[in-house]
């Protein structure tokens, strides 16, 4: 017994699975970029501002793409952002600038000083819209 099928219409699907690939990846590299310069410009108004350091070290670096992969960062380059998005101990003992009386004092007990967590805010406030716009490349219209 012998079977034998033809099949036709191969080459216009994957021409049309090509283009589908590439205008996919093109939406998803735009979604990327929006959702890294959303989460940037979030943080940098959520964070505390002394000096202005730590707001102007809030940055997004370039997109990294390859097959398959795009990868996007917000970085706080500031040497003390993890300190202030996470918390940090303060020692018994330990000297710090009074800001009302203009002299350093010591502080009395240790304690724990809670996080702001302006990157973590940020990005949470932009994550939903960000999966939105992902699930929205992916569907062809």
């Amino acid at each position: 017994m012998k079977v034998k099928f033809k099949v036709t219409g191969a080459d216009k699907f994957k021409r049309a699975l090509k283009a589908w690939e590439k205008e996919t990846e093109e939406k998803i590299v735009k979604s990327v970029d929006t959702f890294t310069t959303n989460v940037r410009d979030s943080a940098k108004s959520n964070a505390q501002v002394d000096t202005g350091e730590m707001r102007r070290e809030i940055k997004k670096r370039p997109l990294i793409r390859q097959i398959g992969y795009v990868k996007g960062e917000v970085v706080a380059g500031a040497k003390h952002s993890p300190f202030k998005e996470f918390g940090h101990l303060v020692k018994k003992g330990q000297l710090f600038f009074d800001k009302r009386s203009g002299t350093y004092k010591r502080v009395k007990a240790t304690k724990w000083v809670k996080g702001r967590y302006y990157m973590t805010d940020a990005y949470t406030e932009h994550v939903k819209g960000f999966k939105r716009d992902l699930r929205r490349a992916l569907i062809r219209k």
